[in-house]
């Protein structure tokens, strides 16, 4: 479930919303600022509202970990990926 959480966070959700500026032809240097805004790292609010909704901390303490530790990859992959088109 991590793998997954991090995955639709760290790439999925910024190559959905890529595919739908490009398609709707939104300039290449904002294109280049939402998808790696949108890459950057789960926040820490997120695991503040975790605990707030006593979410079990071994997922959401994972999934930060993960997120942050797999970033430069996953940023790395979608910076490139940007300077292709």
């Amino acid at each position: 479930m991590v793998v997954l959480n991090v995955l639709l966070k760290n790439l999925g959700l910024p190559v959905l919303v890529w595919g739908i500026m490009a398609s709707l032809g939104v300039s290449l240097g904002n294109q280049q600022l939402v998808v790696l805004t949108l890459a950057i790292p789960t926040a820490t609010i997120a695991t503040m509202l975790a605990v707030q909704n006593h979410l079990a901390p071994d997922e959401y303490v994972a999934t930060q970990m993960l997120s942050t530790v797999i970033a430069p990859l996953t940023m790395g992959f979608l910076m490139w990926g940007l300077q292709l088109v």
